[in-house]
C-alpha cells in the first residue's frame, strides 16, 4: 500500500465556509494492489462544520465517515484506492454539510497483466468408424496478453484426461508434449497447439486450464465441444438383383447391424455406359442409416438402352464391406395396349397436418380394340385411390384419369406402387413416392459479418501557420467521421500533434473521457473524437508526422485481427528526420498497415505551406495509403477512405418457405424482436428491419414460423 497526500487546488465559492481539493487522480496501480492519498478539508469558518462523507464506487474507501471541524481546523480525509480491474476507474467522494454539499472526483487505473483466450471453442462433428484409427482433431488455442504488464503462461489438463494433448498426437496415440512460452509480454500472443483423440460417441466436452498472475482471471477454463459419432460397418440385406422394365425401381437395404452406420455413395455403372441411372429421387449422401433402418436408391434406363443391358448399383459404406446389386432388363411379351404416364407419381413433400396431397395418373389405351381393367389396387405404402371404376373400360385411343391421395405417415422418403392388372394381358406397376414431413416449426438462422476492426492514429498540424485551416479541418473531420465510410467499421481514432521539433515531447491527445482512443461503437464517437483533435494545443513551427506516430505506437499492441491505419494532415513538408526508416519500424509492427497523408498537393484548393516534395507521396505508396489536398471537401471523395473497408447494412432477411399468418416471430442474438422494430413483406416473403432497429454487424437473425400448408 503506498500513501500520497492530495494538494489543495480548488477554493469553494459564494458563500461555501469549507476549503479542498476538486479532484484527484491516483495514477497506475497494479492489480491486487491499494494507494492511499490524504486529502485536506479546511474550515474556513465562523462556526464549527460537521461534515458527512460519503463515497461512491466500490473500489474506493474511507477511514472516516462523519467529522466535526471547529474554525479554522484542517482534517485529512484518508482515501485508498484498490483497482478491481485494467483500465480507467472512476469515483467520488461527497463531502456533505448540513444541506449543502460539495464533490471530489476520484479516478486511477488498474494495471496489470490479463491473458486473453477464447473460452468456448465448438468443433466441427467428429466420425469414428469402428475397425479404423481414431481420428486425431487439431484446435489451434490463441493465448494474447492484453494487459500492460508481462504475465506467467501456464497450460494445464484435467486429471486422468488422456484425450487432450497439449502438443499432438502420433498415429498409435501417443502425445508429443509441446511446452508454450513461460510468459508472455503485454501485447505478445502465442498459438498452443492442441490435439483431441476421442475414444467415445456422444455431445463430449473437454477442459484445459490457462493460468496468469491477473490476480482477476487467475485461471481461466478452455471448453472444447463437439459431436461424436460412432458409425459400425454397415451389414446390409436385400436384393442382390433387381430387374427392371420402363419404370423406375426401388432397390432397398436394411441395415442389421449394432450400431448406426454411414453410407458414403451410391453409383450405377452399365454396359453399355449410361444404360441404367439413378433415378430421382436421388439419395442424398452421406446418409445415416439407424439399426434396422433402410437405404433406398431408385434406378432406372435410359430411353436408347438396349434389352440386353447390364449393369451394378454400388453402395459404399464409411466402414466395412461394399453392396453390389446387380441390374439387367425384365423379359416381358410383347407390350400390350395400356399406357401409363407417367410411370412414377411423385407427390413432393406433404405435410401430415394439411389436406392429403392429390396427384393424377393417366392411364391410355394405344390399341384399335378395348381394354378391360381387372383390377386397380395400391399394394404398398400410405396411398390411396379415390374416384375410381371398380372394372373400368378404355376405349381406343381414349385415356382415364387415376387420382391418387397420400398422407405421409412417417418423416421422410416414403415409397408404394399400384398394381394394374389388364385383362388378358401383363400386369403393370405404377410406382408412387413422397417425402413426409410431420414437424411443423421453421427456424430459418441467418449469420451476419462481423465488422472490420481498425485502430486509426491522426497526426495534425499544430503549428501557428496551420491555425487558419484549423477550422476547415475540424468541419470536413466531423462530416467524414459520421459519413457511410465508417458505419460498419469497429474503428478506434486516436489524435496526436505532428511536432517534430527536437524538445517536442508528442503524446495523444486524451478525449472527453479522458481515454487516448476513442471507439466507433461509442454513441458519442464523433464528439469524442473532435474533443481530442480540439485538445491539441499549438506546437512548433517543426512539422513531422510519421517519425512522432513510429514513437507513439511502439508499446501500442494491435487488437486481435485488426488493421492500423496512420493519417498525417499538415499543409506543410514531411519533416522527420528518417520517414522511410520510421514508416518500416510502423510496417514492422503493423504488417498491413497503410500511411496516407491530407496535404498540399499541385495544383491545391489552398495555399499551403510548401506543397509536397514528393516525401508524403512515396510514404503513402510504399504502405498502399491515399493522398488527397487538405483543402479538399470532402476528403477521399471518390474512394474508401485510408484502406478502410466498407460495406452495405443488410436490412431484410428472406424465408425459406411460407409462414403461416401469426405463427412468425423474430430473435435477435437470441432476445425477441418486438414486432414494431420490423415489418413483413408478403410479396417478397421477407422479414424487414426499420432503419432503426437494423442488426448490428455479427448478429445472429431467427426466424421461427410454422410453414403454411399449400404452395
Amino acid at each position: 500500500m503506498r500513501w500520497l497526500t492530495a494538494v489543495v487546488v480548488m477554493t469553494g465559492c459564494g458563500a461555501a465556509q469549507l476549503e479542498h481539493a476538486a479532484t484527484f487522480d491516483f495514477a497506475d496501480v497494479a492489480l491486487g494492489q491499494s494507494r492511499t492519498a490524504m486529502l485536506q478539508v479546511v474550515n474556513h469558518g465562523p462556526g464549527v462544520a460537521t461534515l458527512e462523507l460519503l463515497r461512491e464506487g466500490e473500489e474506493f474507501t474511507l477511514e472516516e465517515i462523519s467529522r466535526s471541524l471547529a474554525e479554522g481546523e484542517v482534517f485529512a480525509v484518508r482515501v485508498t484506492f484498490t483497482p478491481a480491474d485494467l483500465g480507467p476507474r472512476t469515483g467520488s467522494l461527497v463531502i456533505r454539510r448540513g444541506a449543502a454539499s460539495s464533490t471530489v472526483a476520484l479516478s486511477g487505473r488498474g494495471t496489470g497483466p490479463r491473458l486473453s483466450v477464447r473460452n468456448v471453442v465448438t468443433l466441427a462433428p467428429i466420425t469414428i468408424l469402428d475397425g479404423q484409427p481414431l481420428p486425431v482433431i487439431e484446435v489451434p488455442l490463441v493465448v494474447s496478453n492484453v494487459g500492460t504488464t508481462g504475465s506467467q503462461l501456464h497450460v494445464s489438463l484435467s486429471a486422468n484426461d488422456n484425450e487432450v494433448c497439449v502438443g499432438s498426437f502420433d498415429a498409435i496415440g501417443t502425445c508429443t508434449p509441446s511446452i508454450p512460452p513461460p510468459s508472455l509480454r503485454a501485447g505478445e500472443r502465442v498459438t498452443v497447439p492442441l490435439s483431441l483423440l476421442p475414444t467415445a460417441e456422444g455431445v463430449r466436452t473437454w477442459r484445459v486450464t490457462v493460468s496468469s498472475d491477473d490476480p482477476v482471471t487467475r485461471a481461466q477454463v478452455v471448453t472444447l465441444s463437439a459431436v461424436v459419432e460412432r458409425f459400425v460397418p454397415c451389414s446390409f440385406t436385400g436384393p442382390f438383383q433387381v430387374l427392371l422394365d420402363t419404370a423406375p425401381v426401388p432397390v432397398t437395404l436394411t441395415h442389421h447391424g449394432a450400431g448406426p452406420c454411414l453410407v458414403r455413395t451410391a453409383m450405377v455403372d452399365s454396359m453399355p455406359a449410361g444404360a441404367f441411372v439413378l433415378a430421382a429421387p436421388v439419395p442424398q449422401v452421406p446418409v445415416r442409416v439407424p439399426p434396422g433402418g433402410q437405404f433406398t436408391a431408385w434406378v432406372g434406363s435410359s430411353p436408347r438402352a438396349p434389352r440386353t443391358a447390364e449393369g451394378s448399383l454400388h453402395v459404399t459404406s464409411a466402414s466395412g464391406a461394399d453392396r453390389e446389386v446387380h441390374l439387367a432388363f425384365r423379359v416381358v411379351a410383347p407390350r400390350g395396349c395400356l399406357v401409363m404416364s407417367p410411370s412414377l407419381l411423385d407427390f413432393g413433400t406433404a405435410r401430415s397436418d394439411c389436406a392429403a396431397a392429390s396427384r393424377t395418373a393417366q392411364l391410355s389405351n394405344m390399341c384399335s380394340t378395348p381394354i378391360t381393367l381387372e383390377s386397380v389396387r395400391v399394394t404398398s405404402g400410405p396411398f390411396v385411390i379415390s374416384n375410381f371404376p371398380a372394372v373400368p373400360t378404355i376405349a381406343p385411343g381414349q385415356s382415364l384419369a387415376l387420382p391418387v391421395r397420400y398422407t405421409p405417415l412417417v418423416a421422410g422418403l416414403e415409397t408404394g406402387t399400384i398394381s394394374v392388372v389388364v385383362k388378358d394381358a401383363e400386369t403393370q406397376v405404377l410406382a408412387l413416392q413422397g417425402l413426409g414431413e410431420l414437424a411443423t416449426a421453421v427456424v430459418d438462422t441467418f449469420r451476419d459479418d462481423a465488422w472490420p476492426v481498425v485502430d486509426v492514429l491522426v497526426m495534425v498540424d499544430t503549428s501557428p501557420s496551420f491555425a487558419s485551416k484549423r477550422a476547415a479541418v475540424r468541419a470536413n473531420l466531423a462530416s467524414w467521421l459520421s459519413s457511410r465510410f465508417f458505419t460498419c467499421v469497429d474503428a478506434r481514432w486516436a489524435f496526436a500533434p505532428a511536432d517534430g521539433a527536437p524538445d517536442a515531447s508528442v503524446a495523444f491527445a486524451l478525449n472527453d473521457a479522458g481515454s487516448a482512443w476513442t471507439s466507433r461503437l461509442e454513441s458519442d464517437f464523433v464528439g469524442r473524437a473532435l474533443s481530442a483533435f480540439d485538445a491539441l494545443a499549438t506546437s512548433s513551427e517543426t512539422e513531422a508526422c510519421i517519425g512522432p506516430a513510429a514513437t507513439l505506437m511502439q508499446n501500442v499492441p494491435a487488437r486481435d485481427g485488426g488493421l492500423f491505419s496512420g493519417l498525417c494532415v499538415t499543409d506543410a513538408l514531411e519533416q522527420s528526420p528518417t520517414p522511410l526508416a520510421s514508416l518500416q519500424q510502423l510496417q514492422a509492427q503493423f504488417p498491413s498497415m497503410a500511411w496516407s497523408a491530407l496535404t498540399g498537393v499541385t495544383p491545391s484548393t489552398c495555399t499551403a505551406e510548401a506543397p509536397d516534395d514528393g516525401v508524403h507521396a512515396s510514404l503513402v505508396q510504399a504502405s498502399r495509403g491515399l493522398l488527397d489536398d487538405v483543402c479538399a471537401s470532402p476528403w477521399f471523395a471518390a474512394s474508401s477512405p485510408i484502406g478502410i473497408p466498407t460495406c452495405g447494412v443488410r436490412s431484410s432477411y428472406y424465408l425459406n418457405d411460407r409462414p403461416d399468418p401469426g405463427t412468425l416471430e423474430v430473435r435477435v442474438d437470441g432476445v425477441v424482436a418486438s414486432p414494431t422494430s420490423y415489418s413483413f413483406d408478403a410479396v417478397g416473403n421477407a422479414v424487414a428491419f426499420d432503419a432503426a432497429h437494423i442488426p448490428r454487424p455479427g448478429s445472429t437473425i431467427e426466424l421461427r414460423y410454422t410453414r403454411a400448408c399449400g404452395p
